[in-house]
């Protein structure tokens, strides 16, 4: 009798642990694949929807052609009734916001300190490099800024 009783809980019990092939487990019990660590993590770049693009360039030229918008102050000269210097406006247009020519090759951006490797060297937000201040460090890339100028970097 002790054996047949032994015999039915170890029946039991296996039956719980080995399943047939196929056969799901019950409950919430559920594998992640496992991934594999040498393909990047980075969020896929969001597409461009190509028709949108090319409706907001036909209304950009259309724009251009229509010539410059006059307002019924545009016609008027300054304030005191003088016409306009001849030779227009002589301040110097300022210099063009350079573009970020360098390299990222890590990013820790979900960390109380999030940091940047950039050209080899580790950098923190409020660091400068080749003149651009890094303002943000996040899973997309980071934000540097120049002349008050924000700029977003891809890795």
């Amino acid at each position: 009798m002790k054996i047949l009783r032994l015999y039915i809980l170890i029946t039991a019990f296996s039956g719980m642990l080995i399943l047939p092939a196929g056969a799901q487990p019950k409950g919430n019990l559920t594998l992640e694949p496992v991934r594999n660590p040498f393909i990047p993590q980075l969020p896929e770049k969001p597409k461009i929807d190509e028709s949108a693009v090319t409706q907001t360039q036909t209304q950009n030229q259309n724009q251009q052609n229509q010539g410059p918008v006059r307002t019924p102050n545009s016609e008027k000269g300054p304030a005191d009734g003088q016409k306009k210097p001849a030779g227009g406006d002589t301040t110097p247009a300022p210099p063009p916001i350079p573009k970020p020519n360098f390299r990222i090759t890590g990013l820790i951006w979900n960390s109380p300190r999030p940091q940047v490797i950039i050209n080899g060297e580790v950098l923190d937000i409020g660091d400068e490099v080749q003149g651009f201040r890094i303002e943000d460090i996040n899973k997309t890339g980071v934000d540097v800024s120049i002349r008050g100028v924000t700029q977003t970097v891809e890795p």
